[in-house]
């Protein structure tokens, strides 16, 4: 994977660490509902949708007009994705407290939207409700891989934006429908895009329009703010166009080296997703435990908890994410073939 991704996924991540370390101050100072600082950092969650839009393009070379490429791709990104969040809802359950059904876990854990009159549309792990659009994304993605990337990319953007069309037009009360038409799957669209420009066209931009982009993508974050996560009306305009110019700038050129800092930039974004997910259950245990003894050190407490939750991640990537990805993989996954389609 290539490190300047890498590093968008850490920025990402750790951008959705502090919104929500911002959050829990709201919460311990007894005001939960002011507004949140910094909450346009939540921004990282429509970063992480562009990246992956991009890498599902770039790490799917060898599987665009493969027999049986859909096969190993779903493989790949269960691998990756399933044990992992299974885990993270595991310790939700215990940490967090949360009334569940057993509907409503099922669901959870098997990546199916549904309306809960006391959570909305969330999940038992709160986190995963953009873990619904990823495996949707993947399924839809999947399906297209026994065509040429050139072919195959452009229909799933079609398809996407299909589907978004339909959710508009219909405004269907079924609960996975309803929330897989909605307009924030458009970040994947750019996302794959951007990739098919980079991977098909090989277009690369000056250096100067690249360090603008990001500037001006990341000033348009920090001026703007949504109306809400779901549904996300224009949260994709607003939040996923300039995480869009933010990737655009950083992979629509020469690589970006990171000399020394290299092998800590790549560990955390192969963290990324860990620290995604366990972050909150980090804040969780803050909350639970909180004595008001402690307000006078806040502060430190967050950044302690922030910093716990970074270390967290990595111990949780090298002792189970690794090994486990590693064996699901080895154990299910036999390659494509290498014969293509013409």
């Amino acid at each position: 994977m290539l490190v300047s991704v890498q590093a968008l996924r850490a920025v990402a991540a750790m951008a959705v660490v502090i919104c929500h370390f911002m959050f829990l101050r709201n919460i311990l100072t007894g005001h939960p509902s002011d507004p949140i600082p910094l909450y346009s950092l939540a921004s990282g969650v429509d970063l992480f949708f562009v990246i992956s839009g991009f890498i599902m393009v770039y790490a799917s070379e060898d599987l665009f007009g493969a027999e049986g490429g859909w096969r190993t791709f779903l493989t790949r990104r269960i691998s990756r994705i399933v044990p992992l969040y299974w885990l993270a809802t595991a310790c939700a359950l215990v940490v967090m407290s949360q009334p569940q059904t057993w509907q409503s876990l099922v669901s959870s854990l098997l990546f199916i939207p549904y309306r809960s009159s006391v959570s909305g549309f969330f999940p038992t792990h709160a986190g995963g409700w953009t873990l619904n659009f990823e495996m949707f994304f993947y399924c839809v993605f999947s399906s297209a891989l026994f065509l040429p990337r050139k072919i195959a990319v452009p229909i799933v953007c079609v398809l996407l934006i299909g589907l978004v069309i339909l959710g508009k037009v219909l405004r269907p009360q079924f609960a996975p429908f309803s929330y897989w038409s909605d307009p924030i799957i458009l970040e994947f669209v750019v996302g794959m895009m951007i990739a098919l420009l980079y991977k098909q066209y090989d277009v690369r931009l000056p250096a100067a329009v690249r360090i603008g982009l990001v500037a001006l993508g990341s000033v348009a974050v920090f001026l703007s703010a949504p109306g809400g996560t779901f549904p996300s009306g224009d949260r994709w305009i607003v939040w996923g166009i300039p995480a869009a110019a933010i990737l655009a700038g950083v992979m629509l050129g020469k690589e970006v080296t990171f000399g020394r800092a290299t092998a800590p930039v790549k560990l955390l974004g192969d963290a990324s997703y860990a620290l995604y997910l366990f972050h909150p259950l980090v804040a969780a245990i803050i909350l639970l435990c909180w004595s008001e003894s402690w307000r006078r050190h806040m502060d430190l407490v967050l950044l302690l908890g922030a910093t716990a939750s970074i270390a967290l991640s990595i111990s949780i990537f090298w002792i189970f994410e690794r090994p486990v990805t590693g064996f699901a993989k080895r154990f299910s996954m036999r390659p494509a073939s290498a014969s293509r389609v013409s």
